[in-house]
Protein backbone atom coordinates (compact mmCIF):
# COMPACT_ATOMS: atom_id res chain seq x y z
CA UNK A 1 0.00 0.00 0.00
CA UNK A 2 2.98 2.56 0.97
CA UNK A 3 4.41 2.10 -2.71
CA UNK A 4 0.87 3.29 -4.59
CA UNK A 5 1.17 6.28 -2.74
CA UNK A 6 3.28 8.02 -4.93
CA UNK A 7 1.22 6.61 -8.18
CA UNK A 8 -1.76 7.90 -6.69
CA UNK A 9 0.25 11.96 -5.63
CA UNK A 10 0.92 12.07 -9.63
CA UNK A 11 -2.47 11.23 -10.41
CA UNK A 12 -3.68 13.76 -8.81
CA UNK A 13 -0.98 16.17 -9.73
CA UNK A 14 -1.62 15.23 -13.56
CA UNK A 15 -5.50 15.69 -12.87
CA UNK A 16 -4.64 19.04 -11.19
CA UNK A 17 -2.44 20.78 -14.25
CA UNK A 18 -5.03 19.17 -16.88
CA UNK A 19 -8.08 20.80 -14.97
CA UNK A 20 -5.64 23.84 -14.97
CA UNK A 21 -5.35 23.66 -18.44
CA UNK A 22 -8.46 23.36 -19.15
CA UNK A 23 -9.74 26.14 -17.16
CA UNK A 24 -6.49 28.61 -18.65
CA UNK A 25 -7.71 27.48 -22.43
CA UNK A 26 -11.44 28.32 -21.52
CA UNK A 27 -10.38 31.62 -20.22
CA UNK A 28 -8.60 32.47 -22.90
CA UNK A 29 -11.75 31.38 -25.31
CA UNK A 30 -13.43 33.87 -22.97
CA UNK A 31 -11.07 36.81 -23.27
CA UNK A 32 -10.38 36.34 -26.78
CA UNK A 33 -10.67 39.84 -28.09
CA UNK A 34 -14.68 39.92 -28.93
CA UNK A 35 -14.97 36.81 -30.72
CA UNK A 36 -17.86 35.13 -29.09
CA UNK A 37 -19.12 38.15 -27.71
CA UNK A 38 -22.62 38.79 -29.23
CA UNK A 39 -26.54 38.52 -28.87
CA UNK A 40 -27.15 35.54 -30.29
CA UNK A 41 -29.02 34.65 -33.39
CA UNK A 42 -31.42 37.08 -35.86
CA UNK A 43 -35.16 37.76 -34.89
CA UNK A 44 -36.94 36.62 -37.85
CA UNK A 45 -40.12 38.64 -37.10
CA UNK A 46 -43.12 36.78 -39.08
CA UNK A 47 -46.95 38.32 -39.19
CA UNK A 48 -47.58 36.80 -35.47
CA UNK A 49 -44.89 38.23 -34.18
CA UNK A 50 -44.82 41.84 -35.92
CA UNK A 51 -45.95 43.65 -32.64
CA UNK A 52 -42.48 42.66 -31.21
CA UNK A 53 -40.69 44.73 -33.87
CA UNK A 54 -42.89 47.57 -34.22
CA UNK A 55 -43.18 47.64 -30.49
CA UNK A 56 -40.13 49.33 -30.37
CA UNK A 57 -41.05 52.35 -32.54
CA UNK A 58 -41.52 55.60 -30.66
CA UNK A 59 -43.29 57.19 -33.57
CA UNK A 60 -44.67 55.34 -36.12
CA UNK A 61 -47.15 57.16 -38.79
CA UNK A 62 -47.37 57.39 -42.48
CA UNK A 63 -47.23 60.19 -44.72
CA UNK A 64 -47.30 61.13 -48.36
CA UNK A 65 -43.77 63.17 -47.88
CA UNK A 66 -41.42 61.94 -45.88
CA UNK A 67 -39.44 64.13 -42.72
CA UNK A 68 -36.08 64.76 -43.98
CA UNK A 69 -33.37 65.39 -41.65
CA UNK A 70 -31.54 68.91 -41.28
CA UNK A 71 -28.46 70.28 -40.30
CA UNK A 72 -29.55 70.81 -36.94
CA UNK A 73 -30.24 68.94 -34.36
CA UNK A 74 -33.67 67.11 -33.76
CA UNK A 75 -34.89 69.77 -37.38
CA UNK A 76 -36.82 67.70 -39.69
CA UNK A 77 -38.41 68.90 -43.08
CA UNK A 78 -41.05 68.02 -45.15
CA UNK A 79 -40.82 68.84 -48.88
CA UNK A 80 -43.49 69.14 -51.09
CA UNK A 81 -43.52 70.00 -54.95
CA UNK A 82 -43.93 73.83 -55.45
CA UNK A 83 -45.17 74.62 -51.82
CA UNK A 84 -43.56 75.73 -48.56
CA UNK A 85 -40.98 73.62 -46.70
CA UNK A 86 -42.54 72.40 -43.41
CA UNK A 87 -39.98 71.71 -40.66
CA UNK A 88 -40.49 69.52 -37.64
CA UNK A 89 -38.59 69.00 -33.96
CA UNK A 90 -38.07 66.11 -32.70
CA UNK A 91 -39.19 65.31 -29.25
CA UNK A 92 -40.09 63.16 -26.49
CA UNK A 93 -41.45 60.44 -29.24
CA UNK A 94 -43.08 63.18 -31.73
CA UNK A 95 -42.42 65.36 -34.35
CA UNK A 96 -44.00 69.02 -33.29
CA UNK A 97 -44.60 71.67 -36.27
CA UNK A 98 -42.22 74.45 -36.52
CA UNK A 99 -43.66 77.72 -36.23
CA UNK A 100 -42.53 81.30 -37.42
CA UNK A 101 -39.68 79.75 -40.46
CA UNK A 102 -38.51 82.89 -42.32
CA UNK A 103 -39.96 83.12 -45.96
CA UNK A 104 -37.53 84.56 -48.90
CA UNK A 105 -37.97 84.29 -52.82
CA UNK A 106 -34.85 84.04 -55.20
CA UNK A 107 -34.24 82.92 -58.59
CA UNK A 108 -31.15 81.68 -60.70
CA UNK A 109 -30.35 81.51 -63.95
CA UNK A 110 -29.23 78.54 -65.89
CA UNK A 111 -29.01 77.42 -69.43
CA UNK A 112 -30.80 81.07 -70.31
CA UNK A 113 -33.57 80.09 -68.02
CA UNK A 114 -34.67 81.48 -64.90
CA UNK A 115 -35.94 79.22 -62.15
CA UNK A 116 -37.92 81.15 -59.50
CA UNK A 117 -38.08 79.17 -55.88
CA UNK A 118 -39.74 79.94 -52.70
CA UNK A 119 -37.42 78.99 -49.91
CA UNK A 120 -38.54 78.54 -46.48
CA UNK A 121 -35.81 78.63 -43.65
CA UNK A 122 -35.06 78.99 -40.06
CA UNK A 123 -31.89 80.04 -37.42
CA UNK A 124 -31.19 78.47 -34.39
CA UNK A 125 -27.89 79.15 -32.50
CA UNK A 126 -26.52 81.22 -35.23
CA UNK A 127 -27.13 78.44 -38.27
CA UNK A 128 -29.43 79.18 -40.87
CA UNK A 129 -31.36 75.95 -42.71
CA UNK A 130 -33.89 76.59 -45.45
CA UNK A 131 -35.66 74.68 -48.47
CA UNK A 132 -37.49 74.93 -51.79
CA UNK A 133 -38.44 72.85 -54.86
CA UNK A 134 -39.11 73.60 -57.80
CA UNK A 135 -40.96 71.85 -60.87
CA UNK A 136 -42.72 72.54 -64.29
CA UNK A 137 -44.31 70.87 -66.39
CA UNK A 138 -43.35 73.11 -69.72
CA UNK A 139 -41.80 70.42 -71.77
CA UNK A 140 -40.16 73.14 -73.48
CA UNK A 141 -37.99 74.43 -70.31
CA UNK A 142 -34.59 72.40 -70.21
CA UNK A 143 -34.60 72.35 -66.18
CA UNK A 144 -37.94 71.01 -64.87
CA UNK A 145 -37.01 70.12 -61.28
CA UNK A 146 -34.59 71.88 -59.05
CA UNK A 147 -34.05 71.42 -55.07
CA UNK A 148 -32.66 74.47 -53.03
CA UNK A 149 -30.80 74.51 -49.58
CA UNK A 150 -29.93 77.76 -48.28
CA UNK A 151 -27.02 77.54 -45.53
CA UNK A 152 -24.25 79.06 -43.84
CA UNK A 153 -20.74 79.45 -45.95
CA UNK A 154 -17.71 77.92 -44.64
CA UNK A 155 -16.44 79.89 -41.77
CA UNK A 156 -13.39 81.37 -43.11
CA UNK A 157 -14.28 81.45 -46.57
CA UNK A 158 -14.29 84.99 -48.49
CA UNK A 159 -17.53 86.02 -49.49
CA UNK A 160 -19.67 88.98 -49.98
CA UNK A 161 -22.53 86.75 -49.30
CA UNK A 162 -24.25 85.52 -46.51
CA UNK A 163 -25.19 82.85 -47.25
CA UNK A 164 -24.77 79.69 -50.07
CA UNK A 165 -27.39 78.05 -52.26
CA UNK A 166 -26.81 74.75 -53.42
CA UNK A 167 -29.10 73.25 -56.55
CA UNK A 168 -29.08 69.87 -57.23
CA UNK A 169 -31.40 69.19 -60.70
CA UNK A 170 -31.40 65.24 -60.35
CA UNK A 171 -35.66 64.50 -59.64
CA UNK A 172 -34.44 61.30 -57.97
CA UNK A 173 -32.85 62.38 -55.52
CA UNK A 174 -36.01 64.43 -54.07
CA UNK A 175 -37.06 62.83 -50.80
CA UNK A 176 -32.90 61.32 -50.13
CA UNK A 177 -31.27 62.98 -47.27
CA UNK A 178 -28.02 62.99 -48.95
CA UNK A 179 -27.97 64.74 -52.17
CA UNK A 180 -25.23 65.97 -54.41
CA UNK A 181 -25.02 69.82 -55.69
CA UNK A 182 -24.18 70.83 -59.07
CA UNK A 183 -24.41 74.84 -58.38
CA UNK A 184 -23.53 76.89 -55.66
CA UNK A 185 -24.51 80.85 -55.71
CA UNK A 186 -23.78 83.36 -52.45
CA UNK A 187 -26.74 85.17 -51.18
CA UNK A 188 -27.29 88.45 -49.88
CA UNK A 189 -30.44 87.86 -47.71
CA UNK A 190 -31.39 91.86 -47.20
CA UNK A 191 -30.94 92.55 -51.00
CA UNK A 192 -31.70 89.37 -51.92
CA UNK A 193 -29.48 89.01 -54.41
CA UNK A 194 -27.95 85.54 -55.88
CA UNK A 195 -24.32 85.78 -57.12
CA UNK A 196 -22.75 82.81 -59.09
CA UNK A 197 -19.72 80.86 -56.76
CA UNK A 198 -18.69 78.98 -59.73
CA UNK A 199 -17.73 80.18 -63.25
CA UNK A 200 -19.97 78.86 -66.43
CA UNK A 201 -16.78 80.04 -68.41
CA UNK A 202 -15.50 76.93 -70.31
CA UNK A 203 -18.42 74.49 -69.30
CA UNK A 204 -19.54 71.69 -72.12
CA UNK A 205 -23.27 70.86 -72.57
CA UNK A 206 -23.83 67.35 -71.37
CA UNK A 207 -23.79 64.99 -74.24
CA UNK A 208 -26.73 63.51 -72.26
CA UNK A 209 -29.35 66.02 -72.31
CA UNK A 210 -27.78 69.18 -73.40
CA UNK A 211 -27.51 70.94 -70.65
CA UNK A 212 -25.08 72.17 -68.85
CA UNK A 213 -22.95 69.40 -67.48
CA UNK A 214 -23.84 68.92 -63.64
CA UNK A 215 -20.34 67.61 -62.83
CA UNK A 216 -18.69 70.49 -63.85
CA UNK A 217 -18.68 71.49 -59.79
CA UNK A 218 -20.31 69.17 -57.04
CA UNK A 219 -20.45 69.75 -53.52
CA UNK A 220 -21.95 67.53 -50.73
CA UNK A 221 -22.82 68.16 -47.17
CA UNK A 222 -19.84 66.73 -45.68
CA UNK A 223 -17.14 68.84 -48.05
CA UNK A 224 -19.06 71.44 -47.31
CA UNK A 225 -18.67 71.02 -43.49
CA UNK A 226 -14.78 70.08 -43.61
CA UNK A 227 -14.41 73.97 -45.24
CA UNK A 228 -12.12 76.22 -44.03
CA UNK A 229 -9.87 78.38 -45.12
CA UNK A 230 -11.07 77.56 -48.90
CA UNK A 231 -14.25 76.42 -50.49
CA UNK A 232 -13.50 72.75 -52.30
CA UNK A 233 -15.29 71.50 -54.82
CA UNK A 234 -15.24 68.13 -57.26
CA UNK A 235 -15.41 68.69 -61.34
CA UNK A 236 -15.24 66.45 -63.72
CA UNK A 237 -14.20 69.06 -66.31
CA UNK A 238 -11.05 67.81 -66.97
CA UNK A 239 -12.46 64.15 -68.34
CA UNK A 240 -14.78 63.03 -71.69
CA UNK A 241 -18.14 62.98 -70.40
CA UNK A 242 -18.59 60.30 -74.00
CA UNK A 243 -15.87 58.28 -72.68
CA UNK A 244 -17.82 56.39 -70.21
CA UNK A 245 -15.60 56.65 -66.97
CA UNK A 246 -15.43 59.75 -65.56
CA UNK A 247 -12.84 61.02 -63.43
CA UNK A 248 -12.64 63.63 -60.54
CA UNK A 249 -10.56 66.15 -59.16
CA UNK A 250 -10.62 68.55 -56.18
CA UNK A 251 -10.52 72.40 -56.65
CA UNK A 252 -10.54 74.81 -54.37
CA UNK A 253 -10.76 78.50 -54.43
CA UNK A 254 -10.62 81.40 -51.61
CA UNK A 255 -13.04 83.95 -53.67
CA UNK A 256 -15.99 83.45 -55.90
CA UNK A 257 -13.91 85.68 -58.06
CA UNK A 258 -11.22 83.78 -58.32
CA UNK A 259 -10.21 80.94 -60.81
CA UNK A 260 -10.55 77.69 -58.99
CA UNK A 261 -7.21 76.06 -58.07
CA UNK A 262 -6.39 72.38 -58.90
CA UNK A 263 -5.60 70.23 -55.53
CA UNK A 264 -5.88 66.90 -56.59
CA UNK A 265 -6.36 64.83 -59.50
CA UNK A 266 -8.09 61.50 -60.30
CA UNK A 267 -9.69 61.04 -57.12
CA UNK A 268 -12.18 58.27 -55.81
CA UNK A 269 -16.22 58.05 -54.72
CA UNK A 270 -15.81 61.80 -54.07
CA UNK A 271 -14.48 61.63 -51.15
CA UNK A 272 -12.76 64.86 -49.72
CA UNK A 273 -12.07 66.44 -46.64
CA UNK A 274 -10.44 69.98 -45.51
CA UNK A 275 -8.13 69.32 -42.39
CA UNK A 276 -5.80 71.84 -40.93
CA UNK A 277 -2.85 70.72 -43.28
CA UNK A 278 -4.61 70.34 -46.25
CA UNK A 279 -6.51 67.40 -47.90
CA UNK A 280 -7.16 64.00 -47.35
CA UNK A 281 -8.74 61.84 -50.18
CA UNK A 282 -9.22 58.53 -52.15
CA UNK A 283 -7.62 57.61 -54.64
CA UNK A 284 -7.50 54.86 -56.90
CA UNK A 285 -4.15 52.61 -57.31
CA UNK A 286 -3.03 49.69 -59.24
CA UNK A 287 -0.51 47.19 -58.41
CA UNK A 288 0.98 43.97 -60.70
CA UNK A 289 -1.53 41.24 -58.25
CA UNK A 290 -4.77 43.12 -57.28
CA UNK A 291 -6.56 45.86 -56.85
CA UNK A 292 -6.40 48.48 -54.51
CA UNK A 293 -6.74 52.61 -53.12
CA UNK A 294 -5.61 54.32 -50.79
CA UNK A 295 -6.17 57.41 -48.47
CA UNK A 296 -4.04 59.80 -48.94
CA UNK A 297 -3.34 63.10 -47.44
CA UNK A 298 -2.20 65.78 -49.06
CA UNK A 299 -0.52 69.12 -47.25
CA UNK A 300 -0.64 72.93 -48.59
CA UNK A 301 2.95 72.37 -49.95
CA UNK A 302 1.54 69.43 -52.34
CA UNK A 303 3.22 67.31 -50.69
CA UNK A 304 1.58 63.23 -50.49
CA UNK A 305 1.23 60.55 -48.01
CA UNK A 306 -0.55 57.57 -48.49
CA UNK A 307 -2.66 57.11 -45.14
CA UNK A 308 -4.07 53.25 -45.96
CA UNK A 309 -4.35 51.15 -48.05
CA UNK A 310 -7.27 49.32 -49.58
CA UNK A 311 -7.28 45.73 -50.76
CA UNK A 312 -10.10 45.66 -53.60
CA UNK A 313 -12.30 47.42 -55.90
CA UNK A 314 -14.34 50.37 -53.55
CA UNK A 315 -17.52 50.27 -55.53
CA UNK A 316 -17.70 46.14 -55.62
CA UNK A 317 -16.19 45.40 -52.40
CA UNK A 318 -17.22 47.87 -50.03
CA UNK A 319 -19.63 50.92 -49.18
CA UNK A 320 -19.29 54.49 -47.94
CA UNK A 321 -21.84 56.68 -46.12
CA UNK A 322 -20.04 59.96 -44.86
CA UNK A 323 -16.57 59.87 -43.22
CA UNK A 324 -17.04 55.98 -42.84
CA UNK A 325 -16.68 52.71 -45.16
CA UNK A 326 -17.17 49.33 -44.70
CA UNK A 327 -15.68 46.13 -45.98
CA UNK A 328 -18.35 43.91 -46.58
CA UNK A 329 -16.51 41.01 -46.79
CA UNK A 330 -14.45 41.55 -43.55
CA UNK A 331 -17.12 43.50 -42.01
CA UNK A 332 -14.49 46.19 -40.45
CA UNK A 333 -16.06 49.78 -40.20
CA UNK A 334 -13.27 52.68 -41.29
CA UNK A 335 -13.23 55.62 -39.74
CA UNK A 336 -11.56 57.63 -43.06
CA UNK A 337 -10.70 60.76 -41.14
CA UNK A 338 -10.15 59.73 -37.67
CA UNK A 339 -8.22 56.59 -39.82
CA UNK A 340 -9.29 54.05 -36.97
CA UNK A 341 -10.76 50.61 -37.53
CA UNK A 342 -13.31 48.49 -35.70
CA UNK A 343 -14.85 44.65 -36.72
CA UNK A 344 -18.15 44.31 -36.68
CA UNK A 345 -18.46 40.51 -35.34
CA UNK A 346 -20.43 37.88 -36.16
CA UNK A 347 -22.34 40.07 -38.53
CA UNK A 348 -23.25 38.88 -41.89
CA UNK A 349 -25.12 41.14 -44.40
CA UNK A 350 -26.36 39.33 -47.80
CA UNK A 351 -26.53 42.97 -49.97
CA UNK A 352 -25.35 45.78 -47.97
CA UNK A 353 -27.45 48.63 -49.44
CA UNK A 354 -26.34 51.32 -46.85
CA UNK A 355 -25.48 52.38 -42.91
CA UNK A 356 -25.15 54.93 -40.28
CA UNK A 357 -23.27 55.74 -37.76
CA UNK A 358 -24.32 57.45 -34.28
CA UNK A 359 -23.07 61.39 -33.10
CA UNK A 360 -20.61 59.64 -30.67
CA UNK A 361 -19.10 56.95 -32.87
CA UNK A 362 -20.31 54.09 -30.65
CA UNK A 363 -23.34 52.68 -32.61
CA UNK A 364 -23.89 51.46 -36.62
CA UNK A 365 -27.18 50.54 -38.12
CA UNK A 366 -26.72 48.54 -40.87
CA UNK A 367 -29.68 47.93 -44.00
CA UNK A 368 -29.02 45.19 -46.36
CA UNK A 369 -31.80 42.96 -48.74
CA UNK A 370 -31.78 39.05 -49.26
CA UNK A 371 -32.86 37.09 -52.95
CA UNK A 372 -36.16 36.46 -51.49
CA UNK A 373 -37.50 39.97 -50.90
CA UNK A 374 -36.52 39.83 -46.75
CA UNK A 375 -34.93 42.39 -45.72
CA UNK A 376 -32.43 42.98 -42.82
CA UNK A 377 -31.43 46.08 -40.30
CA UNK A 378 -28.62 45.20 -37.55
CA UNK A 379 -28.59 47.38 -34.61
CA UNK A 380 -24.56 47.17 -33.90
CA UNK A 381 -22.98 48.62 -30.39
CA UNK A 382 -19.15 48.89 -31.02
CA UNK A 383 -18.58 49.31 -27.47
CA UNK A 384 -19.76 45.91 -26.15
CA UNK A 385 -19.18 44.11 -29.69
CA UNK A 386 -22.98 43.47 -29.37
CA UNK A 387 -26.18 43.65 -31.69
CA UNK A 388 -29.86 43.13 -32.46
CA UNK A 389 -31.16 41.88 -35.98
CA UNK A 390 -34.29 41.66 -37.47
CA UNK A 391 -35.24 40.22 -40.91
CA UNK A 392 -39.05 40.91 -42.29
CA UNK A 393 -40.54 42.00 -45.39
CA UNK A 394 -40.83 45.68 -46.07
CA UNK A 395 -38.48 47.24 -42.85
CA UNK A 396 -37.14 49.94 -44.43
CA UNK A 397 -37.79 51.68 -48.04
CA UNK A 398 -35.55 51.07 -50.37
CA UNK A 399 -34.91 54.19 -52.84
CA UNK A 400 -34.55 55.87 -49.86
CA UNK A 401 -34.07 54.38 -45.96
CA UNK A 402 -32.73 57.70 -45.00
CA UNK A 403 -31.16 55.80 -42.36
CA UNK A 404 -29.96 58.51 -39.60
CA UNK A 405 -29.57 59.11 -35.51
CA UNK A 406 -31.65 61.69 -34.19
CA UNK A 407 -29.35 61.36 -31.11
CA UNK A 408 -26.97 58.82 -30.17
CA UNK A 409 -29.79 56.98 -28.65
CA UNK A 410 -32.46 57.62 -31.21
CA UNK A 411 -32.29 55.92 -34.95
CA UNK A 412 -35.22 57.55 -37.69
CA UNK A 413 -35.32 56.36 -41.18
CA UNK A 414 -38.40 55.54 -43.79
CA UNK A 415 -40.30 52.46 -44.53
CA UNK A 416 -43.39 51.20 -46.86
CA UNK A 417 -46.36 52.96 -45.55
CA UNK A 418 -49.12 50.22 -43.75
CA UNK A 419 -51.76 52.41 -46.00
CA UNK A 420 -52.49 52.17 -49.26
CA UNK A 421 -53.35 55.65 -49.53
CA UNK A 422 -49.77 56.83 -48.48
CA UNK A 423 -46.41 56.98 -49.81
CA UNK A 424 -44.01 56.09 -47.20
CA UNK A 425 -43.96 55.73 -43.39
CA UNK A 426 -41.85 57.63 -40.82
CA UNK A 427 -39.90 55.42 -38.07
CA UNK A 428 -38.10 56.36 -35.11
CA UNK A 429 -36.75 53.85 -32.62
CA UNK A 430 -35.24 54.02 -29.18
CA UNK A 431 -31.56 52.00 -29.58
CA UNK A 432 -32.65 51.12 -25.59
CA UNK A 433 -35.79 49.51 -26.33
CA UNK A 434 -34.28 47.63 -29.21
CA UNK A 435 -31.61 46.15 -26.49
CA UNK A 436 -34.28 45.28 -24.00
CA UNK A 437 -36.92 44.26 -25.93
CA UNK A 438 -35.99 42.15 -28.89
CA UNK A 439 -35.00 38.98 -28.64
Amino acid sequence: MEKQKPRFKWAVTIAMLIAAFVLLYMSFLYNLPHKFDYSGPVAKVNAAQNSIYTSLASYDKDVEYPFVQTDIDNVFYVAQPNKDVEFFEYSQGKFSRIHGSKKIELSITCCNQKIPVNISYIIRDGKTIGYGTFVSDDLSKIYKYAFFKLCNKPDNYVSDAELLLLVDFDDQDVFKSEKDYSEVFGVNIKAKKVSRIFSVKGRSFSVIDAKLRDDFSAVDDYILNSCKDSLLFLSSRNYKQSSGIYGTDIFSQTEYTDSPKLFANDILNEFVRQTDDGIIYLKNTRNSDSKAFTLISKDKKGSEKVIRTFEGELDENFLRCGDYLIDKCTMTLYNLVDNTESVLLNVSMNNLLTFAVSPDKTKVVLAGSFNNGLQKLVFYNLSIKRFKSVEQQQIFFDDYPNICFIDNDTVSYIKPAKSVDMTVGNLVVSWNKVFSTMP
